[in-house]
């Protein structure tokens, strides 16, 4: 297994909110990253999948989550989705209460 650096984490965010994020993580809630830079997106997501070792992330996970389908941050199943900024503003108001979502940028 190849090993990941958590530095990414410190350079964006402060200790209490990678906590709380990886409180989420934790307790398998609805998590969306939203950023205006993909290769940051992809890389949180697999950050903090990684710091569930030795256990694995069982549920819905799109690192890089597609204009075509915006539809999956309805779904009513657990999730951790990275997606565009831009993207995010299409969809507008119509997001579930339950989700985390982490602005990246």
């Amino acid at each position: 297994k190849s090993s990941i650096s958590t530095r990414i984490l410190f350079e964006l965010f402060t200790i209490d909110t990678i906590m709380n994020i990886y409180k989420s993580v934790l307790l398998e809630e609805k998590i969306l990253f939203v950023s205006t830079q993909y290769s940051i997106l992809s890389l949180l997501t697999e950050v903090f999948v990684s710091l569930l070792y030795p256990f694995e992330w069982p549920h819905v996970y799109i690192p890089l989550l597609p204009e075509d389908f915006l539809a999956f941050l309805k779904a009513p199943t657990v999730f951790m989705i990275g997606t565009h900024k831009s993207l995010l503003l299409q969809v507008g108001d119509d997001l579930d209460d339950d989700i985390l979502v982490i602005d990246v940028n």
